[in-house]
């Protein structure tokens, strides 16, 4: 809350002298080391922000993108390919609950297989539980690997963690919303990690998590059920958010912010004076949706590298002014 008020106030000296005020494990925080750039910037520190940047612009986070945008240059995605031996493979392969869990999702006991394979990972070491991960991807059975990776902090098999699932649902759907299908891969990731019959404690489901009251007022259908249909799940809510993102003028950070808290919501924090955009995402009221927004804008850019696409979407973040109108 102090970052926020230094920076809604445009006080950059005192956020400096926050920040160096810090305990050391904290300041090295990519948050608090781009703020302390952002901060050198504003105070005309030029060559130290630089520095500070570019320590930064190799790193494969939202404060990374953002720092390799200031200094306009590349970004690298650090992935590495997930080796996995045919006898590490075998061996995993052959453990009764991978077997029974293989059985459960061809049976599409969804909640079955997901005992199983939680029973499965306290069963093995972390060597193992990668070699899991490999092959619940190519089961196709992404959100478990996803997770799997997560639960043993590998985070460079990127191809692996940032799959092109319902990468043919999604990119017909978004089309037709006219919105960007990295944006649509991105939103899907952060909401259910491509589990289609996830659900939330609100209510929300499938893929891009609509809540049925949502999907009543979308196709005046409110039945929960059919939100489980990635087909359903994905026209809806790529249209929704088509929808918010015209909402705001064709801003589709706006939008982001929008999908997680409400449009209403989001038209209340939108300030009276322009705001940098990074500034404005910083000063969210919501920690749910800040980690939200930039994870998705995180996410986007990956799956925009993934898809060959070499600009950084965060040039558009650092020249972006947020403003409310009448």
């Amino acid at each position: 809350w102090r970052l926020a008020v230094h920076i809604k106030d445009n006080d950059f000296q005192g956020l400096k002298a926050v920040i160096n005020a810090l305990p050391m494990a904290i300041k090295q925080g990519n948050q608090w080391r781009y703020w302390l750039a952002r901060s050198e910037e504003k105070l005309g520190n030029d060559l130290a922000a630089q520095q500070l940047y570019e320590d930064l612009s190799d790193e494969r986070h939202y404060y990374g993108f953002l720092s390799a945008a200031r200094l306009q240059k590349p970004i690298s995605l650090e992935q590495e390919k997930l080796e996995v031996s045919v006898v590490q493979l075998e061996q995993v392969r052959s453990h009764p609950s991978v077997q029974r869990a293989y059985e459960f999702i061809q049976l599409e006991r969804w909640v079955d297989a997901r005992r199983e394979w939680n029973h499965l990972l306290t069963q093995l070491d972390g060597e193992e539980q990668k070699v899991a991960a490999y092959l619940a991807s190519e089961w196709g059975w992404h959100d478990q690997a996803i997770w799997t990776l997560a639960q043993i902090g590998h985070f460079d098999a990127v191809g692996i963690r940032f799959p092109l699932a319902y990468q043919g649902i999604l990119s017909r759907a978004s089309q037709a919303a006219g919105i960007d299908e990295e944006w649509a891969l991105a939103i899907t990731r952060r909401e259910s990690a491509f589990r289609h019959d996830a659900y939330s404690s609100a209510g929300a489901r499938g893929l891009m998590q609509i809540l049925p009251s949502t999907a009543k007022k979308l196709d005046g259908n409110s039945n929960w059920r059919r939100l489980n249909n990635p087909s359903v799940n994905v026209r809806l809510g790529t249209y929704y958010l088509g929808r918010l993102k015209h909402r705001f003028e064709n801003n589709w950070l706006l939008a982001t912010a929008s999908y997680n808290a409400g449009y209403y919501r989001v038209r209340e924090w939108l300030p009276e004076e322009p705001m940098e955009a990074d500034a404005w995402i910083e000063t969210i009221p919501y920690y749910e949706t800040r980690d939200y927004v930039k994870a998705v804008l995180s996410y986007q850019q990956i799956y925009r590298m993934l898809g060959g696409k070499e600009d950084n979407l965060f040039e558009d973040v650092i020249d972006m002014k947020i403003v409310g109108s009448e």
